[in-house]
């Protein structure tokens, strides 16, 4: 298969259609539960350039007394 887009960089689609785009991560009293082998990793494909890495944070209310 011969992927033809002009800029060269074929290989980074396909390395990226590989791999997740998002995460969800658990933090618990301000410590990321990570198992003994697990990691969090960016990986940039088509490289070197800028990126925006957008974090979204969501917790659940202490005081509205649901479990």
């Amino acid at each position: 298969m011969v992927l033809l887009n002009g800029e060269g960089n074929s290989d980074a689609y396909i390395k990226c259609s590989l791999t997740k785009h998002t995460a969800e991560l658990l933090i618990h009293e301000n410590i990321l539960m990570l198992g003994t082998w697990q990691g969090c990793y960016l990986a940039e494909f088509d490289g070197p350039r800028n990126r925006r890495v957008y974090i979204q944070i969501q917790g659940e209310d202490k005081h509205s007394g649901v479990n």
